[in-house]
């Protein structure tokens, strides 16, 4: 008996494209319910008997989750590049900062800390 966990941190919505109706029309009202009830179960992380179901329920669920994967891998890469032009953005905004609050250019990596500066003055000045 294979059981099957997808997606257990998938987003807790999915798009169902208007596309797909056309093979889905021939399921009746029993196996769509089967299907729709399947789907759901693995969006949310649940367990899915695929043995249960029957051949045509199964073909259209495996059709469906694959394009509904795709559909939160693209989302989940969309979200990553969203992170990092959010950090790139806000890491030049403090840099701008920086050099703002520095009127000669110093950006907080390249100021020395105070033991460096207490150390360099007491060997400027020592005989």
């Amino acid at each position: 008996m294979e059981t099957k966990k997808e997606n257990t941190n998938s987003p807790k919505t999915i798009v169902l494209n208007a596309n797909q109706w056309e093979a889905l029309r021939y399921l009746n009202t029993q196996k769509l319910g089967t299907l729709f009830k399947a789907i759901y179960k693995t969006i949310l992380g649940k367990e899915v008997a695929e043995e249960k179901m029957a051949g045509d329920v199964l073909i259209a669920y495996k059709f469906m989750m694959k394009q509904i994967n795709d559909d939160i891998e693209r989302y989940e890469r969309q979200k990553q590049k969203n992170r990092e032009r959010q950090k790139r953005f806000y890491d030049k905004k403090m840099r701008a900062a920086a050099i703002v609050d520095d009127p000669f250019g110093a950006l907080p990596s390249e100021v020395a800390s105070e033991e460096e500066q207490a150390g360099a003055t007491a060997d400027e000045f020592s005989f």
